[in-house]
């Protein structure tokens, strides 16, 4: 392959996993606006995924799972005493 063929194949598969990532982020979003929180605007959702993700991948997965196993019981006590309270 030529220098322009190789820049045109390289463009197409950044042009895919762009789109492919702004579609997944979208929807997740959207499951989140429409399912629980109704008056959020979408973009706080998007940037969250976005933010989260690149933390993920630049710091990698374990140092995300680990923050997440400190993280998660205080969310169940929080989802406890609003179903106590609520």
């Amino acid at each position: 392959m030529t220098g322009s063929r190789r820049r045109l194949v390289g463009l197409i598969y950044v042009l895919f996993f762009l789109f492919t990532t702004a579609t997944i982020v979208r929807e997740f979003a959207d499951i989140f606006t429409t399912n629980f929180m109704l008056e959020t605007p979408l973009l706080v959702f998007s940037i969250g995924i976005v933010i989260a993700s690149a933390y993920a991948v630049r710091n990698g997965l374990e140092v995300f799972t680990r923050v997440n196993e400190i993280i998660l019981p205080l969310i169940l006590v929080m989802i406890a005493l609003l179903v106590i309270f609520i």
